[in-house]
């Protein structure tokens, strides 16, 4: 599928609608014969998407859940589904337990996953805190945000890269490694204090704290999907950095009330999409061309990233982070170096 390159003034949150056409294209989408893993389906966007995955006949889904009680439920509303059961009633799914304030938790949802799928064509990182208040990750010591959003995503993509590569040389074509991301990159504390060097160690202290910590977050993974993109051969995995639209959904409710919530909140009722329609975007990103790879897509076009990312400090940024990323990995996994990209 193609898809458009922009120019940078579409999307930031905009509640876009696709056009009928492109529409028709997804409700095409056949996924017959494969296995797909999507992390934090238990809310909103994860919830919205496992459904449009399984009722484009994916073989197999795997939900990687921090509350398996829950994923268990869902899975059940999900084969339950009447959309879902008329169109792929042999949908098998699995609930794995996946804590991303935790390595251990991380290392051993990986472990499930490689050794009970022979092949993954899709991973979907989907899992994510937002937030503006201060707070540990209890199990790590570093600072939530950058733990959810930041480091664990980057570990479980790293951790499952291997097998999405192996999928790739089994198949004849190339797995897709999708790192949600979000367009509230474009207004960071990280590019005010023009941050290049010891950025966890910066992050983690609270002196530094800044309410943006989750815009933060969102350019820090931007970089890292931009790393990827350079690092992997996109004749086996390509890797694609989508951000949905505003959307009608309960993400915002760890946010403190005030004006920033209800500020939030009226651009939710304004611009927001359903969160079945902004799901879709994630569909695009699975299926689009190669000439997504290392891209950040807004609107469901190819975008440029936020000012400071393609900046020279950012591109400095980007080195360093990918240095202490790999010290920080090393230190709780002596065999992440085995990994094709570090």
């Amino acid at each position: 599928m193609q898809v458009p390159r922009g120019d940078g003034t579409q999307g930031k949150g905009n509640g876009t609608r696709l056009p009928r056409e492109t529409l028709d294209l997804l409700d095409a989408v056949d996924f017959s014969g494969k296995t797909i893993l999507v992390t934090g389906t238990t809310n909103g966007l994860g919830e919205a998407v496992s459904k449009h995955i399984l009722v484009r006949k994916v073989d197999r889904l795997i939900m990687g859940v921090r509350n398996v009680p829950r994923g268990e439920a869902l899975k059940v509303k999900l084969l339950g589904d009447s959309a879902v059961a008329a169109a792929n009633p042999h949908a098998k799914i699995d609930v794995f337990e996946l804590e991303m304030e935790d390595y251990n938790s991380v290392a051993a949802f990986a472990a499930r996953v490689q050794e009970t799928t022979p092949t993954l064509d899709v991973a979907v990182m989907n899992a994510a805190v937002g937030g503006v208040q201060y707070s540990i990750a209890k199990p790590t010591g570093h600072e939530k945000m950058l733990q959810v959003d930041v480091l664990s995503t980057t570990y479980l993509a790293l951790k499952l890269i291997p097998l999405l590569e192996k999928t790739a040389e089994v198949k004849g074509s190339p797995s897709r490694l999708i790192m949600v991301g979000s367009w509230t990159q474009f207004g960071t504390s990280i590019a005010e204090k023009k941050l290049t060097h010891n950025v966890i160690k910066h992050l983690d202290d609270e002196a530094n704290f800044d309410p943006r910590r989750y815009p933060d977050t969102q350019l820090l993974n931007g970089l890292i999907t931009n790393e990827l993109g350079q690092r992997l051969d996109k004749k086996k995995v390509i890797v694609v950095e989508p951000t949905p639209p505003w959307t009608l959904t309960n993400f915002g409710a760890s946010y403190p009330d005030g004006p920033a919530r209800q500020a939030a909140r009226k651009m939710m009722d304004e611009v927001g999409l359903p969160v079945d329609e902004s799901a879709l975007t994630y569909i695009v990103a699975i299926v689009a061309n190669d000439e997504v790879h290392g891209q950040y897509l807004d609107d469901n076009m190819i975008a440029p990233r936020s000012p400071y990312s393609l900046s020279s400090d950012g591109q400095t940024l980007q080195k360093e982070l990918w240095k202490e990323l790999v010290e920080e990995f090393e230190k709780v996994d002596p065999t992440i170096g085995s990994v094709s990209v570090i």
